[in-house]
C-alpha cells in the first residue's frame, strides 16, 4: 500500500475509535450515575437523561465521553474527569521506530522507509483490533468494571476508581 493511502487508512481507524470510545465512556458513566442514583437519596436527575444534580453540583455524561461537574459553591469550579479503561487498546496514532517516536498524521512521505511503513501497517491493525473489543463491549450489557475517573489539570491530577469516589472528592474541594 502506498504511503498517503496507508495514512489516510490509519486516520479513519483513529476516528473511528474515538467515536467509539466516546460511546462507550458515555455509556459507562450513565450507567454509574443511574447506579449512584438509585443508592444515593440526595441525588436527583433532570429530564435531559445526561444530567444530574446533588447537592450544589451539576453532573453531566457529555457526548464527548466525559464527566462533567460544575461546582456551584463560591467560587463555581468545573471539573472534567476522562474514563481510562484498564485493557491494552490503541488510542493514539504514534509508534516507535528505531528508537524514534513518529506519529502517522504528521509523517512525511520523505521519511518513509519500508520498515515504517510495516509499522503503520501493524498501527491500522491495532486500531481494527481496539475497534472490535469497544464495539463488542459496546453492544454488550456487560460494560467495564475496570476503570477510572482521571481529572488532570496543570495544577492537580485525580484519580477516582468509582463515581462515587469522584463525587466525594469534588464534594471535599475546599470553598473561599
Amino acid at each position: 500500500m502506498e504511503m498517503q493511502e496507508l495514512k489516510m487508512e490509519c486516520l479513519k481507524r483513529v476516528e473511528k475509535v474515538n467515536e467509539l470510545k466516546k460511546k462507550l465512556s458515555q455509556k459507562i458513566i450513565l450507567r454509574d450515575l443511574n447506579n449512584l442514583k438509585a443508592s444515593d437519596s440526595k441525588m436527583t436527575s433532570s429530564n435531559n437523561k445526561n444530567e444530574y444534580f446533588r447537592d450544589k453540583l451539576i453532573i453531566t455524561a457529555t457526548s464527548t465521553g466525559t464527566l462533567e461537574i460544575i461546582d456551584k459553591r463560591k467560587p463555581s469550579f468545573m471539573w472534567i474527569f476522562d474514563v481510562e479503561y484498564s485493557m491494552n487498546i490503541r488510542l493514539g496514532d504514534a509508534f516507535e521506530y528505531n528508537g524514534d517516536v513518529y506519529t502517522v498524521s504528521c509523517i512525511e512521505e520523505s521519511e518513509t522507509t519500508d520498515g515504517i511503513l510495516k509499522k503503520i501497517e501493524e498501527v491500522v491493525r491495532e486500531f481494527d483490533n481496539t475497534s472490535s473489543i469497544l464495539g463488542n463491549i459496546l453492544n454488550s450489557d456487560s460494560l467495564l468494571d475496570e476503570l477510572t475517573y482521571i481529572y488532570n489539570d496543570e495544577h492537580e491530577k485525580l484519580i477516582c476508581n468509582t463515581i462515587q469516589e469522584v463525587i466525594d472528592r469534588v464534594s471535599e474541594r475546599e470553598v473561599n
